[in-house]
């Protein structure tokens, strides 16, 4: 009786490289540029509320009301939306933070946008220039819970 020799059979990894891997490798990209431009529109508006709330309500095509109560509230609603943005935005270059941030991103402009549904269904047409902000957020909240789609599975909330 031969002997035969044991066979060792070890599994064979290949890599792929880098510029290969497809799809998967531009989702961490692709999230950065949407919670980077998503947190820029919120700083950027919330700014504008926050620092010059008669001129940004004019701007907007509105009336914009002068007594000090009204700008107060506007000032006040236009430090959440600057914070919110900068929650957003800071998910953009913090990895672990990605998630949480595309949540809130996705919260924070669907609800600015069907707010603004329910308004033109209740109240009627605002002008033009509210009917794109709506159009921008719904497109912005969508785009911020596509990257809470990608990133489900990565990092817990």
């Amino acid at each position: 009786m031969t002997k035969e020799p044991a066979v060792t059979t070890e599994p064979v990894v290949t890599k792929r490289p880098a510029a290969s891997n497809g799809p998967a490798a531009t989702k961490p990209v692709v999230n950065k540029v949407v919670l980077a431009i998503a947190g820029l529109v919120a700083v950027v508006i919330g700014g504008a509320l926050l620092f010059v709330p008669v001129g940004f309500h004019e701007l907007s095509g509105l009336t914009a009301a002068t007594d000090p109560g009204n700008v107060s509230e506007v000032r006040a609603g236009g430090a959440a939306v600057l914070i919110a943005g900068a929650v957003i935005m800071r998910g953009a270059f913090k990895p672990t933070l990605t998630r949480f941030a595309a949540l809130v991103g996705t919260g924070f402009f669907l609800a600015y946008g069907v707010g603004r549904l329910i308004g033109i269904v209740a109240d009627g047409l605002p002008p033009s220039g509210i009917v794109t902000a709506m159009v921008s957020e719904l497109v912005l909240g969508v785009a911020c819970a596509s990257v809470v789609a990608r990133t489900r599975d990565r990092a817990p909330v």
